[in-house]
This record gives C-alpha cells, sequence and structure tokens, in this order.
C-alpha cells in the first residue's frame, strides 16, 4: 500500500533544486486534471437531480442535503486535518491516495439502492476529495514564484471550468442515453489512471523553493497556525469573503440547471453541450485573464488585486441577478454561462495571497481551512438553503419559488465583496509579515 510518508526527505522523491519550466508546467498540467476530476465528482449529481429524485421519490430538501450537506460536512471536517497532513508528509503520495479514495466512492454511487446509500457514498467522496484541493494548492505554490503564482493558480482552476464541459456535454449524453449510474462510473474511472501517473511521474516539490527560502523542519502546531490566521487581518477577510462566494457558486452550481428545466422547460441533453462549450471556452479565457491580471496589478501594488476581485463580485452579482429574473429562455441559458463564468473570477487572487501570506510549512493547512470554511460552510449551507427556501417558498410563488430562493442567495456576493476590499486595508504590512516570517525561519536553519 502507498505510504504518504515515503520518501518524505529522500532524494528520489523531493527536488533539492528550482524544476526545469517543462516539469514545473507538467506538474501543474497533471494537477489541473486532478482539479477537473474533483470538480467533476462534485458537480456530476448536479445533471443528474431530476432522474435520481424520479427514482427515489425525493423532495428539493433532500436533493439539497444530498448535494451539499452531507457531502460538505464531511469534506470540510476532513479538509483541515488533511491540509495538516500534507504539511508533514509527502504530498505527490497523498494526493494519488485521495484521488483514488473519491473515485472509489463515486463509483459506490452508481451502485446506491436508497437515498442511504447515496449519502453514505458522497459522504466517501467527500472526505477524500478534501485532501485533493489543499495538496494540490499548496505543491503550485512551491513550484511558482509569487509573481507568477496567481497566473499559476488560474491555469489549475480552469479545471473547475473544464469539468463543467466535460458535465455538461459528455456526462448529460451519457445520462441520456445510458442513465444516472452508468454517468457516475464514467466519472469515476479515470481517477485511477491520474493516481498512477502521480506516483509514477512527479517529484515532490521542495516547500519554501518558489521564495527562496527553506521551510523549518516540522509544521506548526494548529494553534500557533490559527493564531497567525487571526493576527493576519488581510487573511481573514479574504478567507471569509471567500466563504461567502463558495455558498453562491454551490447554491447556484447545485440549481441552475434545474431552474433552467423547471422555468424554460429547457432539457439538458440539449442545451447542456451549448453551457459546457459557452462556459468553458468564455471560463478558461476569464480565469486566465483573472490570474495574469492580478500578477501584472500586484507588481504595481498588492492592493488593487483585492480591489479586483471585489470589483467583480459585484458585477457577477448583478450578471447572476438577471440571469435567474429574466422571462426569455435564451437569455436566461446565455445568463447561467456568463454567470458562471464570472462567479470563480476571484480565486486565483485568493488562492495566490493566502498562500502567500503564509509560511512554506503551513501552506497546505491554509489551504485545507480553506476548504474547510468553503466547503463546510459553502458546500454544506449554498445547496441546502436554496433548496429548503424553494419548499417554503412554494405554496406563495407555486414553480417560480426556485427563482426567488437563488436569488436571495445571490445577495451574498455583495457582502463578499466588502470583506475583498476591506482586505486590502492591511495587505502590504500583512505580506511583509508572512515573508520576514519566512527568512527568520531560513536564518535560524
Amino acid at each position: 500500500m502507498l505510504d504518504p510518508r515515503s520518501a518524505a526527505g529522500g532524494p528520489a522523491a523531493t527536488t533539492t533544486t528550482q524544476p526545469a519550466p517543462a516539469r514545473r508546467y507538467y506538474l501543474l498540467a497533471l494537477l489541473t486534471l486532478l482539479n477537473i476530476l474533483l470538480v467533476l465528482d462534485k458537480i456530476v449529481l448536479s445533471i443528474l437531480i431530476e432522474p435520481i429524485r424520479a427514482e427515489f421519490g425525493l423532495s428539493d430538501g433532500q436533493l439539497g442535503a444530498l448535494m451539499g450537506l452531507v457531502y460538505a460536512v464531511f469534506m470540510g471536517a476532513a479538509g483541515l486535518p488533511l491540509g495538516m497532513l500534507a504539511d508533514r508528509v509527502n504530498r505527490r503520495n497523498l494526493a494519488a491516495i485521495c484521488l483514488s479514495a473519491w473515485s472509489a466512492m463515486t463509483l459506490a454511487c452508481a451502485a446506491a439502492q436508497n437515498l442511504w446509500h447515496l449519502i453514505l457514498a458522497r459522504i466517501g467522496v467527500g472526505v477524500g476529495e478534501a485532501g485533493g484541493g489543499p495538496t494540490a494548492v499548496s505543491m503550485i505554490a512551491d513550484t511558482f514564484e509569487p509573481r507568477r503564482r496567481a497566473t499559476a493558480m488560474a491555469v489549475f482552476a480552469t479545471g473547475t471550468q473544464l469539468a463543467a464541459l466535460v458535465n455538461l456535454t459528455f456526462a448529460t449524453q451519457i445520462a441520456h442515453n445510458y442513465g444516472w449510474r452508468m454517468t457516475l462510473v464514467a466519472a469515476a474511472l479515470p481517477g485511477f489512471a491520474l493516481a498512477l501517473l502521480l506516483v509514477t511521474t512527479v517529484r515532490e516539490p521542495q516547500r519554501g523553493l518558489a521564495d527562496r527560502a527553506r521551510a523549518s523542519e516540522s509544521a506548526s502546531p494548529l494553534k500557533e497556525t490559527l493564531a497567525y490566521v487571526w493576527q493576519q487581518r488581510s487573511l481573514r477577510h479574504l478567507l471569509i469573503g471567500a466563504t461567502l462566494c463558495y455558498i453562491v457558486v454551490a447554491g447556484m452550481g447545485s440549481w441552475h440547471f434545474s431552474f433552467l428545466v423547471r422555468s424554460h422547460e429547457l432539457h439538458l441533453h440539449e442545451v447542456g453541450p451549448i453551457i459546457g462549450l459557452g462556459i468553458a471556452a468564455l471560463g478558461i479565457a476569464s480565469n486566465l485573464s483573472s490570474g495574469i491580471l492580478s500578477d501584472f496589478l500586484g507588481t504595481r501594488d498588492e492592493r488593487y488585486r483585492t480591489r479586483l476581485i471585489g470589483t467583480a463580485a459585484l458585477i457577477t452579482l448583478g450578471i447572476g441577478s438577471w440571469s435567474i429574473l429574466t422571462r426569455n429562455p435564451h437569455g436566461a441559458l446565455a445568463g447561467v454561462v456568463v454567470f458562471a463564468v464570472a462567479v470563480m473570477f476571484w480565486f486565483p487572487t485568493v488562492a495566490a495571497l493566502t498562500q502567500g501570506l503564509v509560511g512554506p510549512r503551513m501552506r497546505s493547512t491554509i489551504a485545507g481551512l480553506l476548504f474547510l470554511l468553503s466547503n463546510l460552510i459553502g458546500y454544506g449551507i449554498g445547496p441546502l438553503l436554496i433548496g429548503g427556501l424553494s419548499d417554503v417558498l412554494a405554496p406563495t410563488f407555486g414553480e417560480h419559488s426556485l427563482r426567488y430562493a437563488m436569488i436571495a442567495v445571490l445577495g451574498l456576493l455583495g457582502w463578499a465583496a466588502v470583506h475583498f476590499f476591506l482586505s486590502g486595508r492591511d495587505l502590504r504590512k500583512n505580506l511583509a509579515t508572512a515573508l520576514a516570517a519566512t527568512h527568520s525561519i531560513d536564518e535560524r536553519t
């Protein structure tokens, strides 16, 4: 059995010099593929809501819990411990183990015979995915220097749009022709091949190498890390803003397609490929431009990065509201695509800054903390909140209850924008504090 602690310090597993560009971008490509599978196995149920509801006789509240709460509680709870573990062991091996685990649990979803089977399998998917994100983000941060880090994170983030493309093109066609169970099988199988590639072709990056500093020999205790986060005001605001955004991302992502079916009588196997291609093409361009623009602005003033994502959150609020309120089905379809593209514009900047605001041996832990907040609160609350509000509003608004439930949750983007703007106030001072701490460790070691 593969041990994530194996070769943690050996020459075969850890690079000691800056890797060649080809090796760096190969690692980034594999981690982007990992992100595609992570997001795909998370969102694939969003296109399977109607057949699953029909087979098991579920309510919107139960579906919201299945897609969000039960999955996110365990993913969020496992995110911080696995992030801490990734700061102490070989991250490449841990990523491969987690990828294999959540792929196996996605296969288990396909074999479910009732709601409880699905819930237990989705818990397994969540726990496995909790280790994938923090390890990948930490490895990227230790491979790309700060001035290129947001761009690298943007490439990694394109996995979200590429997963949406696969979900709305191939997955919708498989679901239409072969059923929801075979769709889950198809989503699960590639994970095992990618895990093998990671183990056999990738080396563990040296911690702190991209920052021209050595990491401390041991990771910081959790209490010390949390105290540090609390002291870094910019980091606090970034984490809160990201959490609020994830409530919207998870809620809208889980219900947007069902909304198109219910309110506009569209068929996902017909419009899914159109949505998927639109989200992929525009989303990749949006993610890359977000990272490149953030790095460009950051070389002039780091505070410009937070102003960029705060403004983007407010624009996204307007786009999302229009996509829900318009009565034109073609307008709604276009709005869903543009919203899906815009709603994650903040991620490359937040991922890069949160990694830059901590030392090398805190990076996986802080990524795990972000995953805990984003998934426990974001994916735990988002789908359930919209589903529950829809059930409550149904006696008053009938078939349009889902529309108004989604509008209510969209308002959280305004709140997130406030935190992004506030994070810029102390950003330069907090980045200097993190850099000074890193170099003081380097001098002591």
